[in-house]
């Protein structure tokens, strides 16, 4: 058995009561190939049949959500900075 990471935004809630958090994440995975290859990534992976595990993110409050995003984007990329003051 190997790990293949995972698929981000894949799989959200589509229903008519998801929060806006899953909205925006749904509108993002199918809209937002200039920022990154989501679906292919997903269909990629889909070729070695894994059984797929849900991974959830607890933050301090709906407004810091971005910025913790950005934050593990940054650190899973590999494309830190040396940031001060933070």
């Amino acid at each position: 058995m190997f790990n293949l990471g995972i698929a981000p935004l894949a799989g959200l809630e589509t229903h008519p009561l998801a929060s806006v958090w899953f909205r925006l994440g749904n509108l993002l995975y199918r809209h937002g190939e200039h920022f990154y290859n989501f679906s292919g990534l997903r269909q990629f992976k889909e070729k070695f049949d894994p059984v797929w595990e849900s991974r959830y993110l607890a933050c301090p409050g709906a407004f810091s959500l971005p910025f913790v995003l950005r934050d593990i984007a940054a650190l899973t990329s590999g494309k830190t900075r040396n940031r001060t003051g933070d």
